[in-house]
């Protein structure tokens, strides 16, 4: 699902939010940092925590 909606986002997309949640552990926090993160995508320019630990922005574009 991830993926499919990096394909359909253009260019004026500025960041897609993934609300994976915290209290169960961070498996898919994890999955996205390796597949995002360490392994990349060509439009995704950085990953943001933010001040939610419960979600995980893909920034495509900066400012």
């Amino acid at each position: 699902m991830i993926n499919k909606t990096l394909q359909s986002a253009d260019s004026s997309t500025y960041r897609i939010r993934l609300i994976h949640g915290y209290n169960r552990g961070d498996a898919l926090f994890r999955m996205i940092k390796d597949e995002y993160e360490y392994f990349g995508h060509k439009k995704v320019k950085r990953l943001d925590r933010g001040a939610n630990p419960g979600q995980t922005d893909l920034v495509l574009r900066e400012y």
